[in-house]
C-alpha cells in the first residue's frame, strides 16, 4: 500500500513539475561579437582581437564546463573567417581546444565566411563562400547548422535554397535600421518563419521586428543590453506576433571590436525573472528546442526583399565586373580540369597555393562592409578588396592555362600538323565563333571528325593574330579536334547591307546611332520592333559620335564600331550574325566618374513581365500581391540583381538580355519605395554611388569600364531554361588548346557527360576538394523533372552531397548513368568516381 501511494505521489509530482516547466517561457541568450572585418579593423586587428576573445571565452567555458547546460559560458565565432585565421595562425594545441568547445556545445560557427551581403554575388561564389564551413564540419567532425547575413535590411529569395542545399538549418538577421532608405522599423509579418526556397528546401529564420535602436530585439545587437534583452522576450512571448514560448536575443558585440562579457555566467540567476527559464545559449540550442516545439506550425515565406548595403558594390564597378568575368571562365577551367584529373588526380597541386588564396578573396570579397564609411580609409578598402580581385583571377587564369594545356597534351592527332582542340564547358551541343590563335595564313579549318571545311577570317596582327571560324556541332561537356589549312582561292560572300546609318541582316533591320544606340530593331522573323525608344543608350545627345565603322564583314558575322564622347567617352562593338538572331554588344566606358550610369534598353513590349536571375532563383520582378516574388513590404526595389539575364516578354514574345559584367538594374522608374511592375524599360547600372555617402568615392579613380551583353528574340513567353542557355552559351566561349601526337585518347570528338534534358543544367563541373568529380545540377523549370546524367566513362560511384562537397548518401548507377528525381528549380551537388579513361 506505502508503494503504491509512493509512485501515485511521484507521478503526480512529476506531472506538476512538468506541468510548471510547459508553462515557462524560455528564454535564450547568445553572446557573440560582431565581425566588422575592414569596416573599423583590418586583418590583422580583427585576427588579434578574436584571438584574444578566444582565449577568455576558452578559459570563462573551461571553468563552467560543471555548471548547468543553461549557466555554462557560450560563445558564437559570428564568422567562419576567425577559426580560418586561428587554425592558421594561432597555437595549434589553442585551435585544437576550440574545435572541442564546439563539440561540447560551448562556441558555434557559421558557414558563412564573413558577414556578407549577396544581392551583388554569383550563385557559385556564394557557395564556394560556404567551403570553408564544410572543410571544418568534416575535418573535425563538428557541427555546422548556422547561416547569417547580418545588418543590411534586405535578403534575396535564391539564398534559402543556397543555404539549405549547403547544410544549413538555421539563421538569424537583425538589421542597423541605419544608411538605409528601407522603412524597417515596425512589425514584421512574421518574427519567426521558415525561410523556403522555390526547390521547397528551407531554413528556420529568426528575424524579429524592430523598433528603431538596433541594440534592441531585431537588431543585429539584440543582447547589447542583456537585462533588457530578457525584459523584451519575456514580452514577446505569447503576444499576439507571436504565440510562442520560447525566444531568443543573440549579438553583443555591436560596432565594438571586442566583447569581454564577463557577467553573463554570474548574472544568470538574477536576470531570469518569475515565469522564466534563461539560458545561456550557442544559438543552436534555441533552433533545436523552438523547431522541436513549433517546427510543424510556422509560416513559410518566399520572396525577395531587394538590395541595400549590396548597392554599394557598383562603386567599384570595373573591379566587380572582371570579378563576374573571371567567375564565368572558372566554369571552362574547373570542366577541363575535371577531365585531366580522372586519370590523374594530382595534375594541378602545384596550384594549391593559389586555389588557397582565391577561396579566401571569394570568401571576404563581398562583405557587409562596403558601405566603407567606418574608420578604414575609402581607398585603402578599394585597394584591399582590389588585391582579392587579384587573388581571384590569377587561380582562375592560371588553372585555364594548365587545364586547357594538359588536356590537349591528353589527345592523340595522330600523323596530322597544327591540329588545336576546341572544348565546350556546358552540357549541350553547340555551334559557336572561335579565335583561334596564328602563327601562319591558316584561312579555314576542317573538322578532323567529320572532314567539314570551315572558311574562318585572320583578324588582328603579331602575336593578337587569330584565325576567327565558325564551328558547328561542339559536344557536351567534350571537344572536337580542326586542323588548321592553308588554301588559295577561299572566298566568302557577305549577307549583309550597311548604309547612312541602316543595317540589313538575314534577320534584321536596324537604324544604329555614332553613339551606339540602337533606334530601331524590326525583327524580320518576328515582325516585330523591339525598340520603344532606344536600345543601348549611354544618355546624352543618341546622334553625337564618329562615323560608325564596319570592323568585319563577312558569311557569318558583322560587327560594327561606334564611338561618342557624349555623355562619356565610350565606344561600341556590335555584331549581328547570318544564322542566329543573336545580337552582342560590347561596351566601353572610357573616362572616370562620379555620378550614377546606366545603359537603357527600352524594349517594345506591350503588357510585359521581367523575369531576372536573382542569387540562386529566377524570380519575377513583380511584389507578391500582384503575382510576383518580391516582398509587399520592408524591401527595396529600384535596383535588382542582374545577374546571367534578365528576360521582358509577354504571352506572345520577350526577349532576353545576357549580361557579362554589371551588378544591378533599375525597371522603369522605379524607386527605392516603389517597383515599376508595368515597364519594358531597363537601365542597366554600370556603377557609381546607389547609397549616395556609402562605398568608394569616384570608382577610386578607374578611367575604364567594360559593359558585355548579348540580345535573344524569342517567338514565345518566358523559359528560363531558353534564357538562361543563351546567357551560358554568350558568357561561355569554347576554350582552344593545342594538341600534339603524344597523348593517350585517339578520339576526334569527344563527349565525357551528358544530360538528357535541356532543362537540367549542368551548372558545374569541377575536381572534388576531397576526391572525385563534383557535379552541380540546376533544374531550370518551375516543376519536378526526371533526368539522366551519362558520362562516356565508366563510373564506379556516385553520391549525393552538399553544395560544399559534404556526403549525404550513395546513389544507384545504371551502368555509367546516374539517373535523378529533381524537385522544381531544385540545385543539387553529386560526388562522381570514374575509373581512369586510359
Amino acid at each position: 500500500m506505502n508503494k503504491v501511494m509512493f509512485f501515485f505521489l511521484w507521478f503526480v509530482m512529476s506531472a506538476l513539475h512538468v506541468s510548471a516547466q510547459d508553462s515557462l517561457k524560455h528564454l535564450y541568450l547568445g553572446n557573440d561579437t560582431h565581425t566588422d572585418l575592414m569596416w573599423n579593423g583590418d586583418e590583422d586587428d580583427w585576427y588579434q582581437y578574436n584571438l584574444d576573445m578566444a582565449k577568455f571565452y576558452l578559459r570563462l567555458g573551461e571553468s563552467t564546463r560543471n555548471n548547468p547546460p543553461e549557466s555554462r559560458s557560450k560563445w558564437n565565432y559570428d564568422v567562419a573567417w576567425t577559426l580560418y585565421m586561428l587554425e592558421k595562425r594561432a597555437p595549434k594545441e589553442l585551435f585544437h581546444r576550440l574545435i572541442a568547445q564546439i563539440k561540447n556545445g560551448q562556441a558555434s560557427v557559421p558557414y558563412n565566411f564573413v558577414l556578407a551581403v549577396y544581392g551583388a554575388s554569383t550563385l557559385e561564389s556564394v557557395l564556394r563562400s560556404f567551403y570553408y564551413g564544410g572543410y571544418l564540419q568534416r575535418t573535425y567532425d563538428i557541427p555546422v547548422e548556422l547561416a547569417v547575413a547580418q545588418e543590411n535590411a534586405t535578403l534575396p529569395l535564391g539564398l534559402a535554397s543556397l543555404w539549405a542545399g549547403t547544410g544549413a538549418k538555421y539563421s538569424w538577421k537583425g538589421v542597423c535600421n541605419c544608411a538605409t532608405k528601407i522603412n524597417t522599423v515596425g512589425d514584421r509579418n512574421h518574427e519567426i518563419y521558415w525561410y523556403k526556397g522555390f526547390d521547397g528546401n528551407k531554413v528556420l529564420m529568426k528575424w524579429y521586428s524592430n523598433y528603431g535602436w538596433n541594440a534592441e530585439l531585431g537588431g543585429y545587437a539584440e543582447m547589447l543590453e542583456p537585462t533588457v534583452a530578457v525584459q523584451q522576450m519575456k514580452t514577446l512571448c505569447e503576444s499576439d506576433r507571436y504565440p510562442y514560448r520560447i525566444a531568443a536575443a543573440f549579438g553583443k558585440g555591436w560596432d565594438n571590436i571586442f566583447n569581454y562579457s564577463y557577467d553573463l555566467v554570474w548574472g544568470l540567476g538574477h536576470r531570469t525573472l518569475p515565469g522564466t527559464k534563461l539560458y545561456l545559449s550557442n544559438q543552436l540550442d534555441f533552433f533545436h528546442h523552438f523547431e522541436s516545439e513549433y517546427g510543424d506550425v510556422l509560416p513559410q515565406v518566399t520572396l525577395s526583399y531587394g538590395n541595400e548595403w549590396d548597392l554599394n558594390l557598383a562603386s567599384l564597378a570595373e573591379v566587380n565586373g572582371q570579378l563576374r568575368t573571371s567567375m564565368e571562365k572558372l566554369r571552362t577551367a574547373e570542366a577541363m580540369a575535371a577531365i585531366v584529373t580522372i586519370d590523374d588526380p594530382d595534375a594541378f597541386e602545384n596550384l594549391a597555393p593559389l586555389k588557397r588564396e582565391f577561396y579566401y578573396a571569394l570568401g571576404v570579397f563581398n562583405l557587409h562592409g562596403w558601405t566603407a564609411d567606418g574608420p578604414i580609409n575609402r581607398h585603402d578598402f578599394a585597394t584591399y578588396m582590389r588585391r582579392q580581385h587579384n587573388s581571384i583571377t590569377r587561380y582562375v587564369d592560371a588553372l585555364y592555362e594548365r587545364a586547357s594545356s594538359e588536356l590537349g597534351k591528353k589527345i592523340n592527332a595522330k600523323n596530322l600538323d597544327h591540329v588545336v582542340l576546341v572544348y565546350n564547358a556546358l552540357n549541350w551541343s553547340r555551334d559557336a565563333i572561335v579565335d583561334i590563335p596564328i602563327d601562319g595564313d591558316f584561312n579555314l579549318v576542317r573538322d578532323v571528325s567529320s572532314e567539314n571545311l570551315y572558311p574562318g577570317k585572320i583578324i588582328g596582327a603579331g602575336e593578337r593574330r587569330v584565325l576567327r571560324v565558325k564551328v558547328r556541332d561542339i559536344p557536351p561537356i567534350g571537344y572536337k579536334l580542326l586542323q588548321l589549312i592553308k588554301r588559295e582561292g577561299i572566298q566568302t560572300k557577305s549577307v549583309f547591307t550597311f548604309s547612312d546609318q541602316r543595317l540589313d541582316t538575314p534577320f534584321y533591320t536596324v537604324r544604329l546611332e555614332k553613339s551606339g544606340a540602337i533606334r530601331s530593331l524590326y525583327d524580320k522573323r518576328l515582325h516585330k520592333e523591339w525598340s520603344q525608344g532606344w536600345l543601348n543608350y549611354l544618355g546624352g545627345d543618341p546622334h553625337a559620335g564618329e562615323e560608325i565603322q564596319i570592323l568585319h564583314d563577312g558569311e557569318e558575322h558583322i560587327t560594327l564600331f561606334c564611338r561618342s564622347a557624349d555623355p562619356l567617352k565610350h565606344d561600341c562593338t556590335i555584331t549581328f550574325y547570318a544564322d542566329t538572331p543573336r545580337i552582342d554588344i560590347q561596351n566601353r566606358i572610357l573616362e572616370n566618374f562620379s555620378d550614377l550610369q546606366h545603359w537603357t534598353f527600352d524594349f517594345k513590349v506591350d503588357r510585359p513581365e521581367v523575369w531576372h536571375e536573382e542569387v540562386g532563383a529566377v524570380i519575377k520582378a513583380k511584389t507578391a500581391s500582384a503575382g510576383g516574388h518580391y516582398a509587399d513590404r520592408m524591401a527595396r526595389y529600384d535596383y535588382l540583381t542582374l545577374n546571367h539575364f534578365l528576360n521582358v516578354g509577354n504571352a506572345k514574345h520577350s526577349i532576353t538580355l545576357s549580361n557579362s559584367n554589371c551588378l544591378f538594374f533599375r525597371l522603369g522608374e522605379s524607386k527605392p519605395e516603389f517597383l515599376d511592375m508595368t515597364s519594358a524599360t531597363v537601365h542597366i547600372l554600370v556603377g557609381g554611388q546607389v547609397n549616395e555617402n556609402l562605398g568608394v568615392i569616384g570608382q577610386d579613380g578607374d578611367s575604364t569600364f567594360h559593359q558585355n551583353f548579348s540580345l535573344m528574340p524569342f517567338g514565345q513567353s518566358f523559359h528560363a531554361g531558353l534564357s538562361m542557355r543563351f546567357a551560358l552559351e554568350h558568357q561561355n566561349p569554347p576554350a582552344i588548346a593545342p594538341v600534339g601526337a603524344g597523348g593517350e585518347w585517339p578520339e576526334a570528338q569527344r563527349s565525357f557527360f551528358n544530360t538528357n534534358n535541356p532543362d537540367v543544367l549542368l551548372w558545374t563541373l569541377k575536381p572534388g576538394e576531397d576526391g572525385g568529380l563534383i557535379a552541380r545540377l540546376w533544374n531550370m523549370l518551375d516543376e519536378p523533372l526526371t533526368a539522366v546524367l551519362a558520362s562516356s566513362t565508366m563510373l564506379q560511384s556516385a553520391a549525393a552531397v552538399t553544395h560544399v562537397e559534404t556526403d549525404i548518401k550513395t546513389l544507384a548507377l545504371s551502368q555509367n548513368s546516374v539517373p535523378l528525381e529533381l524537385c522544381q528549380h531544385q540545385l543539387v551537388s553529386l560526388r562522381l568516381v570514374l575509373k581512369k579513361t586510359k
